[in-house]
């Protein structure tokens, strides 16, 4: 154990700089070793290098690794009270991190992170830029936790009814809605259901009435 606490004093305690980088690619035995003291900070340092080219693909497989030989870094808080998870979804997203997170720590999903949010919030914002890359992490997200999509933010809004009103794809809206179909019924703070937060107008008309059939109104 002294030895290990020795070699990690000589690594670079600045994760992300390109000191760090260095250690981390020419001395993978090392932090194979220390694993099971920094496993956390170790974790973060890899999610946050995974978007980093030339690094991205050692960086994910080095991610999965420490949550393979240490799979209690998936608790793991940083600076700025995030979990991995949230970090993962922030940064750039790896459904392969994603998975294994999830399926280590999925009440994670139910945790805000350092601005307030949830990270389902996130995450279907997200599908309105990359529909193909972010719909499947939050079919994988509701599927884990499927009550997360009750849990109420802002304006006591639901998930579905940020949804409808940032108008997402009805296959979006759907999976959302199967995953916890009371959610159609619950009122924020103007006593709005979701649909009410759809603009009823002929640009979107035909929205509107999918989703009124959907949720039986």
């Amino acid at each position: 154990m002294a030895l290990l606490a020795a070699s990690f004093n000589s690594v670079p305690k600045i994760f992300g700089k390109k000191e760090y980088d260095e250690v981390l690619l020419t001395n993978k035995s090392l932090y194979t070793n220390l694993i099971p003291l920094v496993a956390g900070p170790r974790l973060f340092a890899a999610i946050n290098l995974a978007v980093r080219k030339p690094y991205s693909h050692y960086s994910i497989s080095h991610s999965l690794e420490i949550l393979s030989l240490a799979p209690r870094a998936a608790f793991a808080v940083n600076k700025f009270n995030e979990h991995p998870i949230h970090t993962t979804c922030l940064v750039h997203g790896s459904i392969e991190i994603i998975k294994a997170l999830v399926d280590i720590y999925p009440d994670s999903i139910n945790i805000k992170d350092s601005s307030g949010t949830y990270i389902l919030q996130h995450v279907s914002y997200m599908c309105l830029h990359d529909y193909y890359k972010w719909f499947p992490i939050l079919q994988i997200f509701l599927t884990a936790a499927p009550k997360a999509s009750l849990l109420t933010f802002h304006i006591n809004w639901t998930l579905l009814h940020y949804a409808c009103f940032i108008r997402l794809p009805m296959e979006i809206i759907k999976c959302i809605y199967d995953a916890a179909p009371e959610a159609a019924s619950m009122v924020d703070t103007s006593n709005r259901t979701p649909n009410m937060l759809i603009s009823n107008n002929d640009e979107y008309n035909e929205y509107y009435a999918a989703v009124m059939e959907m949720f039986g109104k």
